[in-house]
């Protein structure tokens, strides 16, 4: 599970009893305060709902370097983060760059230049219109499922709720982070008239 506002909005409306499944963050956590963001809170309520069982990752998403080994060192963390492996459905929301959404939060600053041309991101992987990656310099200190292994989970479901997110929604589904959308009509109708030749 990842986080955004579409995310817990998700969680809130209920999800099905799926009783025994095993429920983990796609990410570290954010020093942020706001409700979208509390990843931990997310996957437990969600394990709540389905009837299974939450598996925490107790760790910022974007530590340093040093700091990253130590928390993959520590025996819970590793556990957890090993799930990702074993993914069968992912729910992720799907961000806009920080040059049209700066409010959001902060893996990288306006002053990363390669992000000027990212259309959208998923956990903090960020891509272009045409879906090609856009690597930026906190990725690799990242503490979260890698482009490879979303790309390698069965459904990988976005949620994205807002047509100024229509190229973002576009990039996810070019860059194979996402292979399912949820969204409504009116967003669904702006990534339509998107891919209509110009």
């Amino acid at each position: 599970i990842g986080w955004g506002r579409a995310i817990r909005e998700v969680i809130q409306a209920g999800l099905p009893r799926i009783p025994g499944v095993l429920t983990v963050a796609a990410t570290g956590g954010m020093q942020q305060q706001a409700p979208h963001f509390q990843i931990n809170e997310f996957v437990r309520l969600a394990a709540e709902e389905f009837g299974g069982t939450p598996h925490f990752i107790h760790a910022p998403y974007l530590p340093s370097s040093e700091l990253r080994e130590v928390f993959l060192g520590d025996a819970t963390i590793r556990d957890s983060v090993a799930l990702w492996d074993r993914t069968e459905v992912a729910i992720v929301g799907i961000g806009l760059p920080h040059a049209i959404n700066p409010p959001e939060a902060s893996a990288a600053t306006l002053s990363e230049q390669a992000l000027f041309h990212a259309a959208g991101d998923v956990i903090r992987h960020y891509f272009d219109a045409e879906g090609n990656l856009i690597p930026w310099e906190g990725e690799s200190r990242m503490i979260a499922m890698s482009p490879a292994q979303l790309r390698a989970v069965s459904l990988v479901i976005g949620v994205a709720a807002s047509p100024e997110k229509a190229t973002a929604i576009i990039g996810a589904v070019r860059a194979r982070l996402i292979n399912a959308l949820v969204t409504d009509t009116k967003t669904a109708q702006a990534v339509l008239e998107a891919l209509l030749p110009r």
